[in-house]
């Protein structure tokens, strides 16, 4: 079991800015993977065509052949809009067959306190899914932060994870019609905006201990729009909320799944909210959760 320190959201939050996030946004597409460098065919979504906000790659199965490692590996990616080169855990099944696309799943850590620890934090949650990948044919995606403190920095962070997916929908076979989203504290934190923000790339997601207002809602001084933002997602994208009794976070956990509500998501069908024993914390039942989320549900 991975274990941090509770503490309060301020404190939490505070560092999750300094860690390199800047302000929260009260939009969705500063975060839309239509607006970086990387296509999923393979060319520039720049290159003289701007895509649209609501544009959405097609479904089925990617162009890849898999000739890419099985088992753990590290993916080097190239992020042209950023002009580096950005290294991510990769998971792929050893019995991998090239003829079937699988699904894939993106695991984004919590904020390990520095940019050393990054890899280490990324490295964890993808031996967490790992068992679970082997034995459900899943394919894991786990990014490394590039916030000095191990945080994530959306405008780094996000056209890296794009050219990432693109990179693996070119490598292999993966069925782009089942990739989902999880994350952990500060990792849920960037994976609301994330995944709202790309409602029509992704199936569902799923968080443990994150918030809404950290990132995707937005806030000035201490009036968060939830309210008017949420409405404006895609769709309501399918979201699992799980949270520790004891963890600080867990009021305001609980009080996005009455945001989300409020903003129609129905409960079961596109929400479920859990509780466990234990505080701000994440372990292998977290994973098998978030699997069982995710496994029935497909784009639409």
């Amino acid at each position: 079991m991975t274990r941090a320190p509770a503490r309060p959201f301020a404190v939490l939050l505070a560092a999750l800015l300094l860690c390199g996030a800047g302000r929260a946004h009260g939009q969705f597409i500063d975060y839309a993977f239509g607006q970086t460098g990387c296509a999923e065919d393979g060319g520039l979504a720049r290159a003289g065509f701007e895509a649209r906000d609501d544009e959405r790659p097609g479904g089925g199965p990617s162009a890849g052949l898999g000739g890419g490692p099985l088992g753990a590996s590290t993916l080097s990616v190239e992020v042209p809009e950023l002009g580096e080169t950005r290294d991510m855990l990769l998971f792929v099944p050893v019995d991998y067959d090239a003829a079937r696309a699988l699904p894939l799943v993106v695991v984004l850590h919590g904020a390990p306190g520095s940019a050393a620890a990054a890899p280490a934090a990324a490295d964890s949650m993808r031996t967490l899914w790992s068992v679970l990948a082997e034995r459900e044919d899943v394919i894991v995606l786990a990014p490394i932060a590039a916030g000095s403190q191990g945080g994530w920095v959306p405008d780094r962070d996000q056209p890296a994870i794009a050219c990432a997916l693109a990179e693996l929908a070119r490598r292999y076979p993966i069925d782009l019609d089942r990739r989902y989203l999880w994350g952990f504290s500060a990792g849920a934190h960037f994976g609301h905006a994330l995944a709202l923000g790309n409602a029509g790339r992704f199936a569902a997601y799923a968080i443990n201990a994150g918030a809404l207002y950290a990132l995707a809602c937005g806030a000035t001084g201490t009036t968060f729009d939830c309210a008017t933002t949420l409405p404006g997602a895609l769709r309501p994208l399918p979201v699992s909320l799980r949270v520790g009794r004891s963890d600080s976070l867990r009021t305001y956990v609980e009080g996005d799944r009455g945001r989300l509500l409020q903003a129609g998501w129905t409960d079961g069908a596109e929400l479920s909210y859990g509780e466990f024993s234990g505080g701000h914390s994440v372990s292998i039942a977290d994973a098998e959760a978030a699997w069982a989320w995710f496994a029935p549900r497909q784009r639409p």
